[in-house]
């Protein structure tokens, strides 16, 4: 993991390096090093880095909560003085905090927030994103808890869609319609006519109980698999964001990697989907 960071980190200063001194500094790096910066390299534009603030803003706070619930008042008061307004009003309200919020300087914020976070994720301090390498999937460190789960959802309707153009019992249509939400079936309506090259097997929905929470939750896991295909290629440093966008639970299921090898196509046809997904998820919650 070190490594990587270091080819990481050292790519994203090579993108930075005027073209006529890229030779200069390759000469600095061992032959295999040379070999994977120059293969490597590409150019393009990377997404805004987060303050510090900002990203413990979208981080789900089921991997924090039980580590700072364990702190003295006092500490719990001052570390989340260090927080964003809507953040720590929130905390307060959750853990009963109690006292006037610091005020800091913002050197001396950086450096308590730089703290904070080795204190809560000591073993995986995140990249800032402009030392990411490059992916197709760039679009979802935009996201939030909620959009990232609406997106897995959203997924799960490719299925769904393909399915329902077989189903002619006209109660489960129209408890299809109790289940799922206005945006949901507009969606499937959308994805209606496209083709599905790939499926993840049928849902069963012309033997479907007509149990709504069931339907939900096999849709909900299915679009976690189809968007674990997707980020299958991704580097650690990328998912890490993605995982802790979402609660702590859902992002052991969606770390699970697909258990066979991904055809090349299957895999294009993901970050299709995921795209398309992710339009209709900024339409509705943007």
């Amino acid at each position: 993991m070190i490594v990587q960071k270091s080819i990481t980190v050292l790519n994203s200063l090579l993108k930075r390096v005027p073209a006529e001194k890229k030779s200069y500094y390759l000469t600095f790096y061992e032959d295999l090093l040379q070999k994977a910066f120059t293969d490597n390299f590409s150019t393009g534009k990377t997404p805004k880095d987060l303050s510090l603030k900002e990203l413990f803003d979208k981080i789900d706070e089921s991997w924090y909560i039980e580590k700072i619930s364990t702190f003295s008042k006092s500490d719990l008061l001052f570390f989340t003085s260090l927080l964003s307004h809507q953040k720590r009003a929130h905390l307060r309200e959750k853990l009963g905090i109690e006292g006037l919020f610091y005020t800091f300087s913002e050197k001396f914020e950086l450096y308590c927030l730089n703290l904070f976070f080795k204190e809560l994720f000591p073993n995986e301090l995140p990249l800032p994103f402009s030392f990411l390498e490059e992916t197709p999937l760039y679009f979802l460190t935009t996201g939030n808890t909620e959009k990232i789960h609406k997106l897995a959802f959203y997924l799960g309707l490719f299925d769904i869609s393909l399915e329902l153009k077989t189903v002619l019992k006209g109660s489960i249509l129209k408890q299809l319609q109790i289940t799922l939400f206005a945006d949901e079936i507009a969606f499937c309506k959308e994805i209606s006519e496209f083709r599905h090259p790939f499926s993840l097997g049928p849902l069963g929905l012309a033997n479907w109980n007509e149990n709504s929470d069931s339907l939900r939750k096999a849709l909900f896991e299915r679009g976690l698999y189809r968007l674990s295909i997707g980020l299958s290629n991704s580097s650690p440093d990328f998912i890490w964001y993605i995982l802790h966008f979402l609660d702590k639970d859902i992002a052991k299921r969606l770390e699970k990697q697909p258990k066979v090898e991904i055809d090349t196509k299957i895999f294009e046809i993901a970050l299709n989907q995921i795209e398309i997904a992710w339009k209709g998820v900024c339409t509705v919650l943007n």
